[in-house]
């Protein structure tokens, strides 16, 4: 997989990358088809969120990708071809223009309902802020290593911790992560996702 494009996070007054896809939570959980499309491996999910955290909850603010013109047959980013991918892609659309430019696709695509914003409640798991420089470039998923990161744990979209953890560290704690997940997976006879897929 090819390191991949990150969300966007409006916390404390800045925009930052966001290393996580909380969407992909919520779209996986329907059950239906994968909405989105893209020609570009660095963006398998198709889209771009941008998130904010307000009194300790996560809202999503926005999206911006490429509504597919029909829906993939998937229910994760990483189970779509590139070839279903640029199939979904709308057939009256100049493929090269419609690929370099994202556009913005209103919240009422996924949430009927959606005013200017949407309580995240169906996440729970890490968002991960890098900081500082970049110490590895990873060709993979999120997985470059930074020399910092704001770690922050949410339950049912609100936040429970928020922690800096050193890249370093952060890089140990998820090999053993892995090399447990991969125990567990090996004993089920499974191989557990790739890092970065979360």
């Amino acid at each position: 997989m090819t390191a991949q494009a990150p969300d966007v996070l409006l916390i404390d007054g800045e925009e930052v990358p966001l290393f996580a896809a909380p969407l992909n939570e919520y779209l996986s959980g329907l059950g239906q088809e994968w909405p989105f499309a893209t020609a570009w491996t660095s963006s398998w999910r198709g889209y771009v969120a941008t998130w904010t955290i307000d009194d300790d909850r996560l809202f999503l603010l926005g999206l911006e990708g490429w509504a597919a013109a029909q829906r993939i047959h998937a229910d994760d980013p990483m189970k779509v071809s590139l070839r279903e991918a640029i199939a979904a892609i709308p057939p009256d659309v100049d493929l090269g223009e419609w690929a370099l430019n994202p556009r913005k696709i209103p919240l009422t695509f996924l949430f009927a309902d959606a005013g200017e914003r949407v309580a995240a409640t169906w996440f729970t798991g890490v968002l991960r802020v890098p900081r500082g420089k970049e110490l590895e470039y990873v060709h993979m998923g999120f997985e470059s290593v930074y020399e910092e990161y704001l770690v922050i744990t949410i339950e049912q979209g609100r936040v429970a911790r928020r922690e800096t953890v050193g890249g370093p560290e952060w890089l140990e704690c998820e090999r053993e992560r892995l090399e447990q997940e991969r125990s567990e997976h090996g004993r089920a006879g499974r191989t557990p996702p790739p890092a970065g897929a979360r």
